[in-house]
């Protein structure tokens, strides 16, 4: 099953999910909101703040992110630990008659640094997707500063006769919001980095400089 759907899911984009589970838990069931910032202002403005407000605004855009990548991931895990159970000491425990929960263990322990580092290398893939989701439910985060960074300027006046109506538009471009977008892109793959190698080190003794 994760073979047929892993292909499907990579080549589906995260905002997807985001506009289907739109239309199923919040147009057909009522659930969650579409609109974060508005969603939180007008919690303030009752009264009503809470920790499970913030809960429930996150919600679809949280359910994005892991429809958007749970299944890949799950792929690659199931395909390290398969490649792992071919190669020899994983026929010796067998042949030990070790317990099933011990030998599976060992597979699972063996493949994390992988596992880590397909983590280290689809970070920037996350990172993008995340940024999309920020757009899409009016999330002020990295993703909403990028998307205001560049566009349309719109010049409304008003009239008794027409109200308020478009004049003229111009197109607007921020390089120091471009400019910090790409300054947290650069600091966050640095972090995630670091912390990967710091992992990998302690996880495999055959990359330290000692062994």
């Amino acid at each position: 099953m994760l073979t047929t759907l892993a292909p499907m899911f990579s080549a589906i984009p995260g905002w997807f999910w985001g506009v289907f589970l739109i239309w199923i838990l919040w147009w057909r069931i009522g659930l969650s909101t579409i609109d974060y910032m508005t969603y939180i202002a007008r919690a303030r403005l009752n009264d009503k703040l809470g920790f499970g407000t913030y809960l429930n605004a996150m919600l679809i855009p949280v359910l994005t992110l892991t429809f958007a990548n749970v299944v890949i991931y799950a792929f690659n895990v199931r395909t390290l630990v398969k490649k792992e159970m071919h190669e020899e000491h994983f026929f010796a425990d067998v042949l030990k008659g070790l317990p099933d929960r011990k030998i599976m263990k060992k597979p699972l322990r063996t493949v994390f640094p992988s596992f880590l580092t397909f983590t280290s290398y689809n970070f920037l893939n996350l990172l993008v997707n995340g940024m999309a989701v920020e757009k899409l439910f009016n999330v002020n985060g990295i993703g909403y500063v990028f998307a205001t960074s560049a566009g349309r300027q719109y010049d409304y006046v008003w009239s008794y006769l027409r109200g308020i109506h478009v004049v003229a538009f111009s197109f607007v471009f921020r390089p120091k919001l471009l400019f910090f977008v790409a300054l947290v892109m650069v600091f966050l793959y640095f972090i995630n980095s670091s912390v990967m190698e710091i992992l990998y080190s302690k996880l495999d003794p055959r990359v330290r400089r000692d062994a």
